[in-house]
């Protein structure tokens, strides 16, 4: 009976150096670029020397979760962008989150990280289909839209005047001719916000409503380790704990992969659980 092989020893993930780090996404090399998945404690290590400015250690996170950066990538297939615009969309979100993310308040960085790949590639969709125009150069495109060309090559002509009225080279005009483009004017109504494009601008807080505001944001965060991780999420989300902006319930719930109810639900769980927690430690806001 041959002997048994001895096990190899764990080891942890390798550091490229700052000068092999690529200038492209990992998930533009091949497969096997990517680095291993990063225990809660490796994860820790390395933001940890992230934080104190190591960028080969930046180069190991992002390679530890580009394989999380393709499989979102696939969940937006034949949606209006090649698989390689969208891991290169989602390797912005991660190092956005690389920058925002904050340890210690008990969510995975993976976890967060999701919640800004998924918006990077959404915006990106978004900016595909909608190509924002000044209103003059809107309505005399849609004009030029409008008006029929009865000769032969009359597609050929009525295209030529519209990448001339867009002032765009030819290619990107071949672009756009197999894109589902819609243009619109800057000053058209939005059916689910304010009344014009450009007012998509929120009220602008007084310095005491911010510091209220910083307050309880300091007092929740004390507070987060109470609750489990899926409330913490939601809570993370819904008050913007990490610096971003507050979400949605629905949004939320798209997030998380669960219905609204659910979120409600974790919503109401843990703030009833802070707010206990909250009176007995004396605060008051």
């Amino acid at each position: 009976m041959p002997a048994r092989a001895k096990a190899k020893p764990q080891r942890l993930p390798k550091i490229l150096p700052h000068a092999q780090e690529p200038d492209i996404p990992a998930d533009l090399l091949p497969l096997q670029e990517s680095g291993p998945f990063l225990s809660p404690e490796q994860e820790s290590a390395v933001i940890a020397q992230i934080r104190s400015g190591d960028e080969a250690a930046r180069a190991t996170l992002v390679s530890a979760h580009m394989p999380l950066v393709r499989a979102i990538a696939r969940s937006y297939r034949n949606k209006g962008l090649s698989q390689e615009d969208l891991v290169q969309e989602g390797y912005m979100g991660l190092m956005r989150a690389m920058d925002r993310f904050q340890e210690g308040l008990g969510t995975r960085f993976s976890s967060y990280a999701t919640w800004w790949i998924r918006e990077a590639m959404q915006r990106a969709l978004i900016r595909a289909r909608f190509i924002r125009l000044p209103d003059y150069l809107a309505k005399s495109l849609h004009a030029l839209q409008q008006k029929s060309l009865d000769e032969v090559d009359g597609h050929d002509a009525q295209r030529a005047q519209r990448r001339e009225a867009l002032g765009v080279r030819d290619s990107t005009m071949r672009a756009l001719d197999f894109a589902d483009v819609r243009v619109c004017s800057l000053d058209e109504e939005m059916a689910d916000g304010p009344s014009r494009i450009e007012q998509v601008v929120g009220n602008v807080a007084s310095p005491a409503q911010d510091y209220d505001r910083d307050a309880s944001v300091r007092a929740l965060r004390e507070h987060l380790k109470l609750l489990n991780e899926k409330q913490r999420e939601v809570m993370i989300y819904r008050f913007g704990l990490h610096g971003d902006a507050p979400m949605t319930l629905e949004a939320i719930a798209e997030r998380l992969g669960v219905s609204r109810e659910a979120v409600r639900q974790l919503q109401v769980r843990a703030l009833l659980r802070l707010r206990q927690a909250l009176s007995e430690s004396g605060w008051e806001g």
